[in-house]
């Protein structure tokens, strides 16, 4: 039997990660740029430019209040984007699909190291087809760039048990604190 050509080889073993996003893309390009924002992206949005532009970099204002709700760095992130486009709706909803790509692309590779590729397809064309997830990118996603970096912090355990490899485990504080850095863990005792 024949052995493939190596191109259509990596293209067979890319098809686990393509596929979901693409869908996930393709799910968020209509209408990327109608509407405005819900909830409360006007206002994250609003914060993000502000610290690109007037306020202070590490204390982001309300108006002349500072806004100590939410630590700063998904604020960086956005505000750093819409700096550069202008208050644009699609700008501030592709950060958000970012988001959202990079914790389908570690959940698909968590998928595959821990099972197979075809498993590890079906897990991203599941993520990426749920509503919940996908409806997120059409907002300013505090919830999103957690999810990201939590699930970065799964692959980096993953990986190290997978590679015999203490470093990556201890990295995996890295995407751990960047996500302290998105939302707090709080505790809520009944």
């Amino acid at each position: 039997m024949d052995t493939p050509a190596p191109w259509l080889s990596r293209w067979i073993r890319a098809q686990a990660l393509v596929a979901p996003v693409v869908i996930l893309i393709a799910m968020w390009i209509p209408g990327c740029d109608q509407g405005w924002l819900r909830t409360d992206s006007h206002k994250y949005t609003a914060l993000a430019l502000d610290c690109w532009t007037d306020g202070p970099l590490w204390a982001p204002q309300l108006g002349d209040q500072p806004y100590f709700n939410k630590p700063p760095l998904a604020f960086w992130i956005v505000g750093a984007l819409v700096r550069f486009t202008g208050p644009e709706v699609w700008a501030v909803r592709a950060t958000s699909l970012v988001a959202a790509l990079g914790a389908l692309i570690a959940t698909v590779d968590i998928a595959r190291r821990l099972s197979c590729r075809r498993v590890a397809l079906l897990t991203g064309v599941v993520l990426a087809t749920t509503m919940e997830f996908a409806r997120y990118t059409r907002a300013f996603s505090l919830d999103l760039w957690l999810t990201m970096f939590i699930v970065w912090a799964v692959w980096c355990v993953v990986v190290g048990v997978h590679r015999n490899r203490t470093g990556w485990v201890l990295a995996a504080a890295i995407p751990i604190g960047a996500a302290l850095m998105v939302k707090p863990f709080i505790v809520a005792f009944p």
